[in-house]
Formats: C-alpha cells, structure tokens, sequence
C-alpha cells in the first residue's frame, strides 16, 4: 500500500485498531469509545475484544479496560496472528484454494480425467495471486536454514 500507515480498518460493525505501542492503542480505543458516546447508538464489548501482539517481539501482549489479549484471533475470517502463529493464516488459506479446485474439477466431468500435472498447474494458477507459493517457498528455506 506504498507506506501508507493504517491504524484503523472497518468494516460493518466490525473494527480493527492497529498501534506500535500499548499507549497508542489505549488512545486509539479511547477514541472510539469517546466516538460511541457522542452519537449513542454504538457501543464497545470488551468481552468480545481481543489484543494481540504480533510483529517478532517475545513479549506478551498487555491488556486494559479487561480485554482479553490471546496470540491470534480472526477478523473477517482472516487470522490475525503474531510471528509464532503465522501458519494457521497460511493452512487456512492453502485449504481454501484446495477446497475450491477440487470443486472445480469434481463438478466439470471433462475435468475429472485430467492428468495430475495439469490439475497441478490449476492448482498454481489459482495460488499465485495468494502467494502461496512464495509462502511454501519460504518454509522450505527456513527448514533448511
């Protein structure tokens, strides 16, 4: 997104708020919270909130006004996960692709007899635009490293 920073993403009644610190994440949320309160027809749940920390840093994620803080979390069924976590975003979208060309192929008979090189090269051909190969590509290096 060219450097652009993002601190808020939205969507229906759903909202992500995104900080480099815990400071400015509390503010980030006072801000809402404040936003709630002028028009009164919105309102916060903190116990359907979550703080996670991702990025590489070790140390856990610090919580306030009792929101519960846990190592990853989905938002529009998407994971969101720190560094430690970041496979269970790739499972969930290598299964989707999975999923989608095998109901390709199950529900067009002339497909059924293809070879498996060419179900393959479906197959690459729907990931390529969710860089899935590259994600591969980058698991069989850090094995090998």
């Amino acid at each position: 997104m060219s450097g652009e920073l993002i601190s808020c993403l939205q969507f229906a009644d759903d909202i992500a708020i995104f900080s480099c610190s815990i400071y400015g994440l509390k503010s980030l949320y006072d801000v809402i919270i404040n936003f709630c309160k002028t028009y009164d027809d919105l309102m916060m749940n903190p116990s359907k909130s979550v703080i996670i920390r991702m990025g590489y840093k070790k140390r856990e994620p610090e919580n306030f006004y009792n929101i519960q803080t846990k190592p990853f979390s989905k938002y529009l069924g998407a994971y969101l996960t720190d560094y430690k976590n970041q496979n269970l975003e790739i499972t969930r979208c290598a299964g989707s692709i999975y999923s989608k060309i095998n109901e390709i192929i199950r529900h067009q008979p002339h497909l059924k007899y293809l070879p498996s090189s060419h179900k393959r090269q479906i197959l690459a051909a729907f990931s390529k635009p969710y860089c899935l190969e590259l994600i591969e590509d980058r698991k069989k290096l850090s094995k090998i490293s």
